[in-house]
């Protein structure tokens, strides 16, 4: 009973380098939602300066701006 088999020692192996794969994995998924709300920031950011653009350039020639 005191010595393992070659699956056993396989299984021992194996459990360190699961355990790190799972932690990185856990951190990727971090990363990309950090990285998805940035870029839907960035994005509302943008809309909302072309939007104010749009309503400058619509003042200064003379349309009336929208009522949104």
């Amino acid at each position: 009973m005191g010595e393992r088999t070659e699956g056993g020692r396989v299984r021992e192996e194996l459990g360190p380098w699961l355990d790190n794969m799972s932690r990185e994995i856990e951190r990727l998924r971090e990363v990309a939602e950090r990285a998805r709300v940035a870029a839907a920031q960035g994005r509302q950011s943008f809309e909302e300066l072309r939007e104010r653009r749009a309503a400058e350039t619509r003042t200064a020639s003379g349309f009336p701006r929208s009522a949104s």
